[in-house]
């Protein structure tokens, strides 16, 4: 199924690449795709054109989903997208809340909350402070906060008593529920091979050390420490999203460029392949350290992002569509989308995006926010085709359903008359 949704390093590479080109920049108008998707057309003055007009860019935020740059008309429900305004189109009432606050301010800044799928787009400055707030992960959010980030508006109230939060108007935003981001230690990822959460010690090696200051009821501690002690995951992939808080394509990545080629889906506990770079058998500690340093360097490439010492790149993988022969451009749909290059580019030592998948092409680009807007443009258009395609077999469904219903003359006649 082709990705539709940022992952927290999608974001970090998207953020630093809309601060480059939008901080500045003076919001004029904000439409409506649908309920949850909306264009924010931004202007930045200076004569940035040939005509002398200030550039006018385009912004695409969808709730859960996405947010980047466009060059692609999008028809919108209030006017927008490319669209000419009526008498009758009218702005939603989120919208219309959204104008009132923030049309005619200017971007200050554009940051990730943490290292978590939540973007902050800050506007004006001072008591005219406002925040927009983009979440992408679950069913998504909006919300408009004002200098004290009480929430002003919001698409969806969200409450969680056990959790303590509450994501409801007239209500403080609660930031600190983020994630910050933390480099992977060795201690972390040998502790994430065998069960335990990032920060926490084994429950069972709680129970051991009680165990060793006493020697009654032994037998019924080493049956609590057993019970207590949590499941040993059975794939690097698990052990590392559940220890680490990691993305399962990003698991897949480091694992191969450490030498597993069986990637996230590596069985545990890790043992040496002959298959797998600098092999060493009847050791462990080897490709761990290969793990650990494929790790240290997506951390590099986070805090560099982060920073702007790394500027992200973009890449697209366009995949064959089943049953479908040839390499033309018709043979192929859009599948997945990347700030970092193909591992292949990485193994041949090489500034090319080449992959030994015959059945998969990677186009690069210079920005990740480019690569975003061909992939959702070609993506929205793959969508239209189903639908389209679902409608008219729709339709010649039910014309055969009602021509074996009620038959004609014709065929009735040609029945009775038939040879026995």
């Amino acid at each position: 199924m082709p990705k539709q949704k940022f992952n927290n390093y999608d974001i970090r590479a998207e953020v630093a690449c809309l601060r480059a080109r939008l901080v500045g920049t003076w919001l004029t108008n904000v439409y409506d795709r649908d309920k949850t998707s909306f264009v924010f057309k931004f202007t930045r003055s200076g004569g940035a054109t040939e005509s002398g007009e200030g550039e006018k860019i385009n912004v695409v935020i969808e709730s859960g989903t996405r947010f980047h740059c466009t060059s692609h008309a999008r028809a919108s429900a209030s006017g927008g997208g490319g669209g000419k305004a009526s008498s009758t189109d009218q702005p939603s009432k989120f919208n219309a809340k959204l104008r009132m606050h923030l049309r005619g301010k200017r971007l200050n800044a554009i940051d990730q909350i943490g290292s978590d799928r939540a973007v902050d787009f800050t506007f004006s400055s001072g008591d005219t402070e406002h925040h927009l707030i983009v979440e992408l992960y679950a069913q998504g959010n909006v919300l408009l906060l004002d200098k004290d980030d009480v929430v002003l508006t919001l698409l969806r109230t969200h409450r969680d008593d056990d959790k303590g939060v509450k994501i409801l108007g007239n209500h403080r935003y609660p930031r600190e529920r983020f994630r910050t981001h933390k480099r992977v230690t060795l201690h972390d990822l040998e502790g994430a091979l065998v069960g335990r959460a990032r920060g926490e010690d084994t429950l069972a090696g709680a129970a051991a050390d009680s165990n060793s200051n006493s020697n009654s009821n032994s037998t019924a501690t080493d049956a609590a420490a057993a019970a207590a002690a949590p499941r040993a995951p059975a794939t690097l992939r698990e052990a590392l999203c559940k220890g680490l808080g990691q993305n399962p394509p990003l698991v897949d990545r480091a694992a191969k460029l450490a030498g597993l080629p069986m990637g996230g889906n590596t069985p545990l506990p890790l043992k040496e392949d002959s298959s797998s770079l600098n092999s060493n058998s009847n050791a462990t500690a080897p490709v761990v350290e290969r793990l650990l340093r494929q790790l240290s360097v997506l951390d590099d490439w986070f805090e560099g992002v982060g920073d702007g010492s790394a500027v992200p790149t973009g890449v697209v993988t366009r995949r064959r569509k089943p049953g479908a022969t040839g390499d033309d451009d018709d043979a192929f749909v859009v599948d997945d989308f990347s700030p970092l290059p193909p591992i292949d580019a990485i193994d041949s030592n090489a500034n090319s995006t080449a992959t030994d998948d015959d059945d998969a092409r990677v186009q690069a680009y210079e920005s990740f926010d480019d690569a975003l807007d061909a992939y959702f443009a070609s993506f929205e258009t793959q969508a239209a085709t189903r639908q389209r395609e679902r409608a008219e077999k729709a339709v010649v469904d039910r014309l055969e359903k009602v021509r074996s219903t009620h038959w004609s003359p014709y065929d009735r006649v040609r029945v009775v008359n038939a040879d026995p």
